[in-house]
């Protein structure tokens, strides 16, 4: 049995499915657990919640502040990606909303954090940030909209190992720029890195980073909560695990030297088609 893409399981969750696709995906989940904990994991932050329970998404020409909403391009398990407009500049950004079950203290906390780590750095090769904001109590971060796709989106074209490589080349320039801003990444994977139009490569989505001189962040019990059950693929929604140095998935602190790991495991997929290393579970 084929699994549907984990960007469409993702626009499920987030109520982003209607008509055909929606009728298809539901009666897949009816025979797939590894789907169903996934949808369930983003829709209600566990793998108990309800995958089909209704999750409000902004419609086209709804305004967070001076944003007007324009479409969904993305979701993940903590926040939800959309392209709006600057009604006061007139530019278009990429508009990144907290999900409202992770609007609390710490999830404010983290949100800012990546707005914060972002603003710190000025670089071709990495993502800039615009604006952090909250309306209604729903936090958002306006940051450059890429015009082009993700790098997984980039690799669905049969490309050659030298373009490959030149565009990691661009993407190690971007995270050693972080680096030497004492940021570690924590998330370095193929939908983190983005591939404009006019060839040029962006690190993006640094809402894991940290200062590399803070204390240690454990991830081990979110995995363990939000993807109990799963067994088949590997789907970690903070921190992918797939990509992940062994020392992370330990729960010990992860630095330059664990997104060098990150870095190496998504610089072979992209270059053989498929993951260094495979497992039955997380």
């Amino acid at each position: 049995m084929t699994c549907p893409d984990d960007n469409h399981l993702i626009r499920l969750a987030h109520g982003g499915v209607s008509g055909a696709d929606l009728v298809s995906l539901e009666a897949h989940l009816d025979g797939c657990p590894d789907c169903r904990t996934l949808v369930a994991a983003v829709a209600g932050g566990s793998a108990q919640a309800d995958p089909r329970a209704p999750v409000q998404v902004l419609e086209p020409g709804q305004r967070m502040g001076r944003y007007e909403i324009e479409r969904l391009i993305g979701a993940g398990g903590m926040g939800v990606l959309y392209v709006a407009r600057d009604t006061k500049l007139d530019r278009h950004v990429a508009l990144k909303l907290m999900r409202p079950h992770y609007a609390d203290e710490v999830g404010r906390a983290r949100l800012l954090r990546e707005a914060q780590a972002m603003a710190r750095l000025s670089h071709p090769n990495v993502v800039n940030v615009f604006d952090l904001g909250e309306v209604d109590e729903r936090v958002f971060v306006a940051m450059e909209f890429v015009e082009g796709g993700t790098l997984r989106d980039w690799l669905k074209t049969p490309r050659k190992p030298e373009e490959v490589l030149a565009v990691f080349a661009q993407a190690g320039q971007g995270l050693l720029a972080a680096h030497r801003a004492g940021i570690v990444h924590r998330d370095f994977k193929p939908e983190n890195l983005m591939v404009a139009d006019d060839g040029v490569v962006r690190v993006s989505d640094l809402g894991l980073a940290r200062s590399a001189d803070t204390e240690s962040f454990s991830l081990t019990a979110e995995f363990s909560k939000s993807l109990a059950g799963a067994h088949s693929r590997t789907r970690g929604l903070i921190g992918t695990p797939a990509y992940m140095a062994p020392e992370q998935l330990r729960g010990v602190s992860a630095n330059e030297l664990s997104d060098q790991f990150a870095f190496c495991v998504t610089l072979y997929e992209a270059l053989s088609g498929q993951r260094p290393f495979e497992g039955p579970t997380v």
